[in-house]
């Protein structure tokens, strides 16, 4: 409102001077404000930080409705925290924050002063809680069906898109963990709905339209897949391996099916989200677990092609003998077939854009 007032205060002469001439000053009217005495110079950036920022120690001068003190308060009390496992890039802010919080406690300490609990609320730990989403009310196949559908993903599906593990899949379903696991239950619905494609059982189609009329096979599967969310219902919570993998089996499902343009969409929305946790950057272990190899072949970019090493061979009592094919020379492992695959499409990639850019050239 000062300087509206100011501004408002100016004649119109003046204004015409001013437009006359640039280089003309005005002096505006006074007002009865005391202007805020900083703290002088002091060429040491430490003692100049400690005395210019502190907010607990401020300038007897310094009016502290001034928004800058408010700023230097919040920034005292300020820190990250991601909330679980994430990758933020070199250019992220996060990083940015993150080197100016480190180089702020490097040039000002953390002498008896400058303790965050020094007359000072801290913040709670994580104010805005992310609530947990409700467990989804899924209707399965019937009990005697999960299992011949779980056998025929792996017979006609895993076998050439190596993305999950069977005996674990299958332990966990005889658990009953996809009765109190939501992520897990998403997956195994979705193996299902892929399965089902592969089945000639009429409980995996929609029922008929009316009596007497036979149920259609291309509506198998639908019943299951329509229960799965086809992106993530809580964005803001970490990502977890189960996530990568439902991104993967929608995509196998649209792909096989009337619509397979929207595989793409739900696979590029399902690499961005394996970036948020660094997928596309994880380091492989000497000796790997069950879990980094199915992060591996849920998102194998950059970080090397699967092991080839059949499901059965991935566990055994004697840990040196886990993740070895027998006699690999007489019995190659299933993934030898995917690796050599994903090899074959890095050489058409590199084919169709040598003939795009061949074909551009041409044309111009």
């Amino acid at each position: 409102m000062t300087a509206l007032t100011d501004v408002l205060q100016i004649s119109p002469k003046a204004l015409e001077q001013l437009n006359t001439s640039p280089t003309a000053s005005i002096i505006l009217p006074a007002h009865n404000q005391t202007t805020p005495e900083w703290p002088p110079y002091d060429p040491a950036p430490q003692r100049f930080i400690r005395h210019l920022g502190s907010s607990r120690n401020p300038s007897p001068s310094l009016d502290v409705d001034e928004p800058m003190s408010y700023i230097l308060d919040d920034f005292d009390n300020l820190h990250i925290s991601t909330g679980g496992p994430r990758f933020f890039g070199k250019s992220s802010g996060i990083l940015l924050t993150k080197d100016t919080l480190e180089l702020k406690n490097i040039c000002m300490g953390k002498g008896p002063g400058m303790s965050p609990t020094n007359g000072v609320r801290q913040p709670l730990a994580n104010p805005f809680d992310v609530p947990a989403s409700e467990y989804p009310t899924y209707t399965f196949p019937d009990a005697d069906l999960i299992p011949i559908l779980i056998d025929l993903y792996f017979r006609h599906v895993n076998r050439y898109f190596p993305l999950l593990h069977r005996p674990t899949l299958e332990r966990s379903f005889s658990s009953g963990q996809h009765v109190v696991d939501r992520g897990f239950a998403t997956v195994l619905i979705l193996v299902c709905a892929v399965a089902a494609k592969y089945s000639d059982d009429p409980r995996v189609m929609d029922d008929p339209d009316g009596p007497g009329q036979s149920p259609d096979p291309h509506s198998s599967g639908w019943k299951w897949f329509h229960q799965a969310p086809m992106v993530k219902t809580t964005p803001l919570t970490p990502v977890v391996l189960y996530d990568i993998q439902i991104y993967a089996l929608v995509g196998q499902f649209l792909q096989a099916s009337s619509v397979p343009q929207a595989c793409w969409t739900v696979v590029g929305i399902g690499i961005r989200v394996a970036q948020d946790v660094g997928a596309h950057r994880r380091r492989r272990r000497e000796v790997p677990t069950v879990e980094d190899e199915l992060w591996n072949r849920a998102f194998c970019f950059d970080i090397g092609m699967p092991i080839e090493c059949d499901d059965e061979y991935w566990e055994h009592p004697d840990p040196k003998q886990r993740w070895r094919q027998p006699t690999p020379e007489k019995k190659p492992s299933v993934i030898a077939y995917f690796n050599v695959y994903i090899r074959l499409n890095k050489i058409l990639a590199f084919l169709l854009r040598t003939v795009v850019r061949i074909c551009r050239i041409i044309s111009a």
